[in-house]
């Protein structure tokens, strides 16, 4: 709501909370889904928010879904995949793109909707005039690799068109799972 919005924006430690909280409300209500009705019994997802204030990008997330920072710079990875390779790559038992070909490649360690405690992610990271964030599916990076995702989105044309850009070259490549892609634009 615009009053909850105007309260995070006055409270640093208000935007963490709310963010948390939307993360955990989601799950919760998740589980609720799975419990009420037998059909939906075991589904999960992942999600990923951004609120951006103060040349600031809070973000929370639980899973396999991202968050870059896009800029001429580069792309950067501001999220920690939930993942059994994510924690692979961390160790140096593999590479990124390894892990984006792996067979262990969905096996998460946190979701929403499983039946067992979350702990969703809280980070905070510079964002400035020009920069673009990205939040984005596993049914992207599942397709394209880092390099085409920035390539695309470097480009000097609308979110909208970068979305409608990833998502085509990602269901060209295959489009093995559906695909979720939010571009925003520093002003």
């Amino acid at each position: 709501t615009p009053n909850r919005i105007l309260e995070m924006r006055r409270d640093r430690e208000k935007i963490r909370r709310e963010l948390k909280n939307a993360a955990l409300n989601a799950h919760e209500h998740i589980v609720g889904m799975g419990q009420k009705k037998e059909e939906y019994f075991g589904m999960g997802c992942t999600i990923a928010i951004a609120f951006i204030h103060h040349q600031e990008i809070h973000t929370c997330h639980v899973g396999d879904s991202r968050v870059c920072i896009v800029n001429q710079a580069g792309i950067r990875q501001i999220t920690h995949d939930h993942s059994e390779v994510s924690e692979m790559v961390e160790a140096g038992e593999m590479t990124r793109e390894e892990a984006r070909h792996s067979p262990l490649k969905n096996r998460l360690t946190q979701a929403l909707g499983v039946y067992f405690p979350i702990h969703p992610e809280y980070n905070v990271h510079p964002f400035h005039p020009g920069d673009k964030v990205l939040l984005y599916s596993d049914g992207l990076w599942d397709m394209l690799s880092d390099e085409e995702i920035y390539t695309i989105a470097l480009k000097d044309v609308s979110p909208e068109k970068i979305c409608q850009k990833l998502i085509e070259k990602a269901n060209e490549a295959g489009g093995d799972d559906n695909v979720t892609v939010i571009v925003v634009k520093g002003g």
